[in-house]
């Protein structure tokens, strides 16, 4: 009896690819669940304030109106990324491939997803747009998300990609939007399920 998905015949090589994919995608899943629970509960938290407590903790509202949303978003990208570290990591060691020590991004990755896909060049736009994401990730770790304190070789490349994915720089710092952390989990979702 083949095997079949959505009515369709796969390889077995396929079939246990779907079967490894299961938890990786669950993970996904889970970031994008915790991202929606934080900022609902936020929501509510806010609008259950009695209006004598709203005057008084006025502040705090706003606080939580603008950063706590903004900062769930950040936080979410980040751990989409890294997450699609430990699933590159998991691919690269399923595949057999050697991780490249002397690369620092996930650029060190690439020759365990060419494998993985049958892709000979990762010019997939999946890929890029991680490439790109890596970018942002990078800021608002280790810059705050202040496009300023990003290094100055980096910075055309960084605001390169603000521009082209229409994110936002207020006060300074790169805001992450719904459209661009959807964008990310459906780029790692390509990934996963390019085949050869």
């Amino acid at each position: 009896m083949p095997n079949l998905k959505n009515g369709e015949p796969i390889s077995q090589e396929q079939l246990e690819r779907e079967i490894n994919n299961v938890p990786l995608i669950n993970q996904i899943n889970q970031i994008t669940h915790w991202h929606n629970f934080t900022v609902k509960t936020y929501g509510a938290y806010l609008e259950n304030l009695k209006d004598s407590m709203a005057e008084e903790h006025r502040d705090v509202k706003a606080l939580c109106d603008d950063f706590m949303e903004q900062r769930t978003r950040n936080f979410c990208l980040i751990m989409h990324m890294s997450n699609f570290e430990e699933i590159s990591y998991l691919i690269c060691k399923s595949e057999s491939v050697q991780i490249k020590q002397t690369v620092n991004s996930i650029s060190r990755f690439s020759e365990g997803w060419k494998k993985r896909t049958g892709k000979n060049d990762l010019g997939l736009k999946a890929w890029s747009i991680l490439t790109d994401a890596e970018k942002v990730r990078n800021c608002i770790l280790h810059a705050c998300a202040r496009v300023e304190l990003v290094k100055k070789k980096d910075k055309p490349a960084l605001k390169d990609i603000i521009r082209r994915e229409s994110l936002s720089v207020n006060s300074g710092r790169v805001e992450v939007t719904i459209d661009y952390l959807n964008k990310i989990k459906d780029s790692i979702f390509e990934l996963l399920y390019t085949f050869e």
